[in-house]
């Protein structure tokens, strides 16, 4: 399985004289990083920030290389103001990641930097503790896994098949606010398109999959409205949409059957 991809920004002090008296600790941190997370997603890490600059050119790069998991690396005291530009590399909540060690001064740094994110608008999640510790895994888990799937959501198409059925309007999404809210592509189409299809299917391409149904259910039942040619009519429909999701790319679809 593909590995998903995630950015670690560490921030710097501006005043790198007081920065290098910290430096190794920075390093250590880094590859706890690296260790805990590097084996379970495409890590990219990028050099230290220590001026907006520089901020800008890490943000510029995680665009550039389409990752949306950004994490907010603050091993040591940083300067809260060099997150902004960083932060605004995604258009997902960053994640904020510190450790509770009395000597580092990080849990100030994130608590600044959280307070002034949430000031400009931006949300964030705040992560302290041991990178290796359960807890702060599944707490830095969570949160790629929800900005993967939020994207995956936002790239997705939704094919709508037929109208409002038999006036039922709490079977019926709202496309435009599905579009607002997250992002989705849309396109229409008449449930009949199913039926004319179903129609003109290839009799060898439906009975190849009528065969396998019946090899694969040991046990069918036919009686009362469902028949064989009605077997035959849900594989063909089947194949049907099968052939449209193929055709317009289509990830998933709400079909909407009106009672005949």
């Amino acid at each position: 399985m593909k590995k998903l991809k995630v950015a670690v920004v560490t921030l710097g002090d501006s005043r790198k004289e007081f920065y290098k008296k910290r430096e190794h600790i920075v390093q250590s941190e880094m590859e706890k990083v690296r260790a805990a997370f590097g084996g379970r997603y495409d890590i990219t890490m990028t050099p230290v920030i220590f001026d907006p600059e520089e901020g800008q050119r890490a943000a510029d790069e995680i665009r550039s290389a389409g990752i949306h998991a950004v994490i907010l690396h603050l091993p040591v005291w940083a300067t809260p103001s060099l997150a902004f530009r960083v932060a605004d590399s995604t258009s997902y909540p960053v994640l904020l990641l510190g450790n509770l060690q009395r000597d580092t001064s990080s849990l100030v740094t994130l608590l600044a930097v959280a307070g002034m994110l949430d000031q400009a608008g931006k949300s964030c999640i705040r992560v302290s503790g041991d990178y290796s510790d359960r807890e702060v895994k599944e707490k830095v888990d969570t949160y790629i896994a929800a900005v993967s799937l939020a994207e995956g959501i936002r790239r997705s198409s939704f094919g709508m098949i037929g109208g409002r059925s038999i006036g039922i309007g709490t079977t019926v999404a709202d496309p435009i606010q599905w579009q607002s809210q997250f992002g989705i592509e849309f396109d229409h189409c008449d449930q009949y398109e199913i039926v004319y299809r179903a129609q003109e299917m290839n009799p060898a391409r439906v009975e190849t999959h009528l065969r396998w149904a019946k090899e694969h259910v040991p046990n069918i039942q036919y009686g009362g409205r469902f028949t064989q040619d009605s077997l035959e009519l849900q594989v063909r429909s089947y194949l049907a949409l099968k052939d449209m999701t193929a055709e317009k790319n289509t990830i998933f679809w709400g079909l909407n059957a009106s009672r005949t």
